[in-house]
């Protein structure tokens, strides 16, 4: 399915407009009007007061234990809770119906709403800003929500009236207009403009070494920045320092070290606590030592490897989920049946139009070296491949999975054992696959390597079976 935008698109829309893109949603039986649509937010948000309106019935919030939201500065937004609510994108017959999870937040706002990046990619969709559209796939179409060009002029107005007339927001431009003030009216001299340079500094490290200003030309001097690596350091700071004084003096490192302990603390249970304290703030390295457990006291064969250097708490409790969960685990062929078909099936879809050339489609195989060391058999799959036509079918992005990770304290990677292998072939694509060998002809019934859109039917799968 082909997704575009043309000319038309521009209806009712100035092309040199600057407004953002706020539509009209249905969200569980409620037409929630000014919902902004946001790339740059990696959640959704539902504001309380546009909560307290909706008609949700029996449905109530959640607690929620994640981390707190982070805005724009860096300042930090709690989360009341979140609502898992069924929201309508487009219009019949071209629309579809997903249930978005929002995050509930009590702070004033122009907007009712914020689609983040979650649930855009939930429905796949495209967004043109310059056309204040976005399009998604649907089975009966492309289906497409229109932004309203008057409605983004109010909600921006009224933001920046919301803005000027808090009361902190007036505190800190009185203070700015003075500081300007100041600045405006103090002597400078040419001097002081050589010897006076910029500095980004983060909470420093009481262990880094110190390093020295360097000369360049014109007596002027630039400093050597070191980030340390430490845990919770903070936002950066800019301060205007002399040459002649740039050291941080101790007084100041522990003044920093003790905002960072009070920002810890707050921030973080005690296990993290416990944690980061014994790191006393060192660099983490790679856990090279494994230690070697059982986790079915019914056959000592079934042994893993787990980081030697875990923990005790975090041990305990990985041990657990794995001896837990071990019925799972594939310890020899027999215990990969194969995926079922109605979870995955790979199929070639070849062009039909396509003549395969003077010897047909059958592949030629040789071995290829494996980067462990080991070999794999190769074939040959150039003239089928390019009578199949891509599958644009999205594999992972990486803000996807960095979004994905918020709120969770441990992040695991899981090595899928032979995957491919336990794909089935599409029946009447099997001889397709046909390779010779120097005995006989063969074919694959399972997914091999080398086949064009094998990753995304792979893909496919994996999204399938962690959808919930």
């Amino acid at each position: 399915m082909v997704i575009s935008f043309s000319s038309k698109d521009y209806e009712g829309v100035n092309p040199n407009h600057n407004e953002a893109l706020v539509v009209t949603l249905d969200i569980f039986d409620n037409e929630v009007r000014r919902m902004l649509i946001n790339n740059g937010s990696s959640v959704n948000i539902l504001f309380k007061h546009t909560v307290d309106r909706m008609k949700l019935g029996s449905v109530r919030s959640n607690e929620c234990r994640e981390d707190p939201l982070y805005g724009f500065g860096n300042n930090l937004v709690p989360i009341q809770g979140t609502l898992y609510l069924p929201v309508i994108f487009g219009s019949a017959p071209n629309q579809v119906t997903h249930v978005i999870k929002f995050y509930v937040i009590n702070t004033p706002s122009s907007y009712n709403d914020i689609i983040g990046r979650s649930a855009l990619t939930r429905i796949q969709a495209i967004t043109s800003k310059s056309h204040l559209k976005i399009k998604f796939p649907t089975p009966t179409g492309v289906g497409e929500v229109k932004g309203d060009y008057e409605v983004a002029e109010r909600c921006y107005s009224q933001a920046l009236v919301m803005a000027e007339t808090h009361q902190d927001n007036k505190r800190k431009a009185m203070v700015l207009r003075k500081q300007q003030s100041i600045k405006k009216h103090r002597p400078h001299s040419r001097d002081d403009a050589r010897k006076e340079v910029q500095i980004i500094e983060t909470l420093p490290d009481p262990k880094a070494t110190k390093k020295s200003p360097k000369k360049q030309k014109n007596n002027q001097v630039t400093s050597e920045i070191e980030l340390s690596p430490g845990f919770g350091q903070g936002n950066p700071t800019v301060q205007a320092t002399n040459p002649e004084t740039s050291e941080v003096g101790e007084s100041n490192q522990k003044e920093m070290t003790a905002q960072d302990q009070i920002y810890m603390k707050k921030n973080t249970d005690a296990r993290i606590q416990q944690l980061v304290s014994n790191m006393d703030h060192a660099k983490i390295e790679a856990v090279v030592e494994t230690k070697t457990i059982l986790i079915n006291a019914s056959d000592p064969s079934k042994k893993i490897k787990i980081g030697s250097r875990l923990e005790a708490t975090f041990r305990e409790e990985l041990v657990s989920l794995l001896r837990g969960y071990s019925d799972i685990f594939p310890w020899n062929p027999r215990d990969m049946p194969g995926m079922d078909e109605s979870i995955a099936m790979h199929s070639l879809d070849v062009n039909p139009e396509r003549k395969p050339s003077s010897t047909g489609m059958v592949g030629n195989c040789c071995d290829g070296e494996k980067a462990n060391g080991k070999w794999r058999m190769c074939i040959d799959y150039t003239d089928l491949n390019s009578a199949c036509p891509k599958d644009p079918y999205p594999l992972p992005n990486i803000d996807q999975l960095i979004d994905a990770t918020s709120g969770h304290v441990m992040l695991s990677f899981m090595d899928a054992y032979s995957g491919y292998n336990q794909i089935k072939m599409n029946p009447k694509d099997i001889l397709k696959t046909a390779f010779i060998t120097h005995r006989a002809v063969y074919a694959y019934v399972i997914l091999p390597f080398g086949l064009t859109n094998t990753g995304t039917t792979y893909q496919r799968a994996m999204n399938k079976i962690f959808k919930d």
